[in-house]
């Protein structure tokens, strides 16, 4: 005879809830799930003087409730046991367990999940094959994400497919449909470069809509591009002005990037520098390797009122370590110049070294004229010290 947990007394409780859990004790399934979804929803309310006595008795029902037979309990416990919440620590290895009792009665989210699990080799073996199994399972019962990664699957071939794009975009739609804003994004991806149909810029932007509708700010990011280039829609600069603020402000780099660039020119709507700057800022501070550049250059820029010699080097140099020519050749200059740094015709040398592998127009000039203050040994010393720059 299997062991159940007793849950603790129910908090505030009343006749219906005492009944309840004389139920439950007595082997109701439907009584032991109601008590934990109560339970769970209690610990939800703010300012609940014991959130984690409710956690653990919500615990304690979905365990009880679990260990009857119930699969939507078997489910729920194992995403608490994936999430570490505070009523179950994290054990990859019991949510499988629980998933895979859920998932062969049937329980097409727990399919879903299982599938994510054998895929990413999380509390089991990676399998692909496994996963492709319940993501079809999960697919065909309507589930979204099962559909949305079995389109994943045929997408990349994975799972023991061959690569199916036309059988990617049928799941990938089916998943849009029901709303999910991945599988909008996908589909309109794949519209836009003709991956499974023939190619829709029209039918891209409709698919971007919709997810950039839900907030979602690569969704966002690309219907702006599609207004700002006049793809699928009318070119529009305002409509793509808006889209990248609403990315711009959810944290998206290339978005505030490009948003820093219609405040600059006045695209779309008023110039205005200060805000130029604030995007520019933004966006590089994320590693963002164009803003860092295009922010040296500004700071550069001696009519700018924002202009700052010393500033400019610092973010030409955050792009030059990344590998950014322009940059690299920009910072070998002001080196050479000394503007914002001490002059140093070694880092000078190094940086304009650097910037020659991409066959700037003039950096061997600039290169030439430096290498005049160095001798050959400080010359080879600084082509050895350049590669080092690079990712510091």
């Amino acid at each position: 005879m299997q062991h159940l947990p007793n849950p603790v007394k129910p908090c505030k409780p009343n006749l219906f809830a005492q009944e309840l859990a004389r139920s439950a004790l007595q082997g109701n399934v439907p009584a032991a799930l109601q008590l934990a979804e109560w339970s769970a929803a209690l610990a939800l309310r703010r300012g609940h003087p014991d959130t984690s006595a409710v956690l653990r008795e919500a615990g304690c029902w979905y365990v009880r409730a679990a260990v009857l037979g119930s699969a939507e309990a078997r489910y729920r416990l194992a995403r608490a046991y994936l999430e570490d919440t505070p009523d179950a620590a994290r054990s990859p290895v019991l949510a499988v367990q629980w998933l895979r009792l859920a998932a062969r009665q049937g329980h097409p989210q727990a399919q879903a999940l299982l599938g994510w699990c054998y895929q990413r080799g999380a509390g089991c073996r990676h399998d692909e094959q496994c996963a492709l199994h319940w993501y079809r399972l999960a697919a065909q019962a309507g589930e979204v994400h099962g559909r949305y990664n079995l389109a994943g699957m045929y997408m990349h071939g994975q799972g023991g497919v061959v690569r199916n794009v036309r059988l990617a975009l049928h799941w990938c739609r089916r998943a849009a449909e029901q709303g999910y804003r991945k599988a909008q994004l996908q589909l309109g991806l794949m519209y836009l470069h003709g991956q499974g149909a023939r190619q829709d810029k029209a039918q891209a932007a409709h698919w971007f809509l919709q997810a950039a509708r839900q907030g979602y700010t690569k969704a966002q990011y690309n219907l702006a591009m599609m207004y700002a280039g006049g793809e699928g829609v009318n070119q529009d600069d305002c409509q793509a002005r808006r889209w990248y603020q609403e990315a711009a402000e959810r944290g998206y780099p290339k978005a505030q990037y490009n948003l820093a660039i219609f405040y600059s020119l006045g695209t779309g709507g008023p110039c205005d520098p200060r805000l130029a700057r604030y995007w520019y800022e933004r966006a590089a501070r994320t590693g963002y390797v164009r803003a860092q550049y295009q922010l040296g250059r500004l700071y550069a820029r001696s009519g700018w009122e924002y202009a700052n010699d010393k500033t400019a080097c610092l973010w030409l140099e955050r792009a030059a370590r990344q590998g950014h020519a322009k940059a690299q050749l920009r910072l070998g200059l002001m080196y050479a110049r000394g503007c914002g740094v001490t002059r140093d015709f070694a880092k000078a040398y190094g940086w304009l070294y650097l910037a020659a592998r991409a066959r700037l127009k003039d950096v061997d000039h600039f290169q030439a004229q430096v290498a005049m203050h160095l001798s050959e040994a400080e010359i080879r010393h600084a082509r050895s010290m350049a590669a080092s720059q690079l990712h510091c």
